[in-house]
């Protein structure tokens, strides 16, 4: 155990090391880390605090979505803002600064996984090729790279994963309990997608623990006061702030959305929203969503535009197949076994039944995912399986066990005329196993990565998330043909900047026609809108989508905006070509339209 836990430390600063090389060198933009994480990290680093809303809404960044990562738990924005403060005498772009919390969680990652991987087969060598079957995954070291909640989750269901296989190995111990408690606490702060190994923990311990009621008692009462210390705070800050009925921020994440989103209410984004169903992606491989699963969970870069090769998908694709192969072999040979009086043992049965728990947690994972992209949101990303990852790894180590072990042993025995020792022929298949492993790794980047990224400029903006803009089309502001005004509208005249809409109270309003303005072509799916504005002071731009039922209030889409010129965008679902209605202000005064254009638009960047 002392050699396993110094080699996580050095397993530790390895990674760590490399991590932060990748995420000073991984371009702005490349990651999704330039707005939303960064905006609460900011936050957090600023004001030494958790924002709570309503009163720091102001402070805050909201995506189109209505969403903000304010109401996300809080881990990794912590750690991230941690570092940024303990590493502040390293001077860099405050998004690299950023990034380091990321590096810090993913090389956590790396050393926990080599822990457990060791204690699981009583070897310094296996415990390795874990580390480096994880640290050097591709999607991984490019989820450590850049600021992101996805590593929190990662790092937190990895630590609870092995607080389990150390239970497993040794048995319940005021140790362990500490290390699952404060495994289950850390989860409760990092994401939902580490919350899914919930299931599994209960299952367990019906299976697999047998202990005294009595102790059983004392075990959990330390372990809950460890649990809130250690993550259930975060909890408790939610029910102090946002009501006791609200600990999860269901409520108040749904009445932010509504406030700030910028699609109606009743659009809907997942498989089922464009009639397909569970059959469709499971059976169907609808929109080939197993391949794009696989491919990004293995390493599909960049917003899915930077793929690896051959040698790095199958490499993983091995490791997955191999995963399988050796539980379907394991289930055989457990039931071969139970039916042999001679060989029946509860050993075997302990093992196959904690193999079993470890494809359970998989497999619920991937449903969980197959259910988020047929209700919620259509996330092709196979980034959300990897906090399962290293139940995946101990499978396939389990099969390079065994018939690695029987490789060896039979080329021993075709060759017994060649003196060499098992023990050297073993240590010749690790090392060529991790040479293996290294060298996959090292021609992704110099094959794939660095040419990728070798023009890039760092300081560009960011490209535009998820959205492709087709036939955009500016309108002529001189043809602009108003249905309807309201009575508020003293005044609409044209110059030369644009239309000016005066106001003489405080919903100054009008109709535009859309049809008329040829238009309708953009009108079905979703648009994207482009208002130019110069006001004499900052006001709110409202647009009205009717959707047969006239204007109300449920389908306005709003922005703010600042004296001075702006050009404020709205992504609107427009089903029916129907007129617009413009707000351009709450309160008497004047604004100028400057342009107006439309484009079709299309979600692209959750696929």
């Amino acid at each position: 155990m002392r050699n396993t836990l110094l080699g996580s430390v050095v397993i530790f600063v390895v990674f760590f090391a490399y991590y932060l090389a990748t995420g000073t060198h991984l371009p702005r933009g490349a990651g999704p880390d330039y707005r939303a994480h960064n905006d609460i990290v900011n936050f957090i680093h600023s004001h030494k605090r958790l924002p709570v809303l309503a009163q720091d809404e102001e402070q805050l960044h909201f995506t189109a979505y209505g969403g903000t990562r304010a109401l996300r738990p809080p881990l990794s924005y912590v750690v991230s803002a941690a570092m940024v403060t303990f590493t502040s005498y390293w001077e860099a772009p405050r998004t690299v600064m950023y990034r380091r919390g990321s590096a810090f969680l993913a090389a956590l990652t790396v050393a926990v996984t080599f822990y457990a991987v060791g204690v699981f087969f009583h070897s310094i060598w296996y415990g390795f090729a874990g580390a480096l079957l994880f640290g050097l995954l591709p999607q991984f070291t490019f989820i450590a790279s850049y600021n992101n909640d996805d590593v929190g989750a990662i790092f937190t269901a990895t630590l609870l994963l092995a607080s389990l296989i150390t239970i497993y190995k040794w048995g319940l111990s005021w140790l362990n309990v500490v290390f699952l408690s404060v495994a289950c606490g850390l989860v409760l702060v990092s994401k939902q997608s580490a919350w899914l190994l919930g299931p599994t923990v209960i299952l367990f311990f019906l299976a697999l623990v047998r202990v005294p009621l009595r102790s059983l008692a004392r075990y959990a009462g330390v372990g809950a006061v460890i649990v809130i210390l250690s993550g259930g705070w975060w909890i408790l800050f939610n029910m102090h702030h946002y009501g006791v009925g609200d600990p999860f921020l269901t409520d108040v994440t749904r009445e932010v959305a509504e406030r700030h989103t910028q699609f109606p209410e009743t659009t809907r984004f997942g498989f089922q929203a464009r009639g397909i169903g569970y059959a469709d992606l499971l059976w169907g491989n609808h929109d080939d969503f197993w391949r794009k699963t696989i491919a990004s969970t293995i390493g599909n870069l960049d917003w899915l535009r930077l793929r690896m090769g051959p040698w790095q998908y199958g490499l993983y694709l091995t490791v997955f197949l191999g995963a399988l192969l050796y539980f379907v072999a394991s289930t055989v040979e457990a039931v071969w076994r139970s039916c042999s009086v001679r060989l029946r043992t509860t050993v075997v049965w302990r093992r196959h039944l904690f193999e079993a728990l470890l494809v359970f947690a998989l497999c619920f994972q991937i449903a969980a995912y197959v259910w988020t992209n047929v209700n919620n949101d259509i996330q092709m990303q196979g980034k959300y399986l990897l906090p399962v990852f290293l139940a995946v790894i101990v499978l396939f180590l389990s099969a390079f066990r065994v018939f690695g072990g029987r490789l060896v042993a039979g080329a021993a025995n075709a060759y017994n005329r060649v003196e060499i020792p098992i023990n050297a022929a073993r240590s010749g298949l690790y090392t060529a196993a991790i040479i293996l492993l290294v060298g996959v790794h090292v021609h992704a980047l110099v094959r794939y990565v660095v040419p990728f990224y070798k023009s890039t400029d760092y300081n560009a903006p960011p490209p535009i998330a998820g959205i492709q803009l087709t036939d955009v089309r500016a309108v002529d502001l001189q043809k602009v043909l108003i249905a309807e005004k309201s009575p508020h509208v003293r005044a609409i005249t044209q110059n030369d900047r644009g239309v000016v809409i005066q106001s003489s109270g405080v919903d100054p309003w009008f109709v535009l026609d859309v049809e008329e303005a040829g238009l309708c072509a953009y009108f079905g799916t979703n648009l994207w809108l482009q208002v130019g504005v110069q006001a004499e002071k900052g006001g709110k731009f409202k647009v009205y989508v009717n959707r047969g039922n006239g204007f109300r209030e449920a389908d306005a889409h709003r922005l703010k905006y600042d004296a001075g010129s702006t050009d404020l965008v709205f992504l609107i679902s427009a089903p029916k070509c129907l007129p617009l209605r413009l707000d351009p202000r709450e309160s008497k005064g004047w604004v100028t339209i400057t342009n107006i254009a439309v484009a079709g638009m299309k979600i692209i960047g959750k696929e």
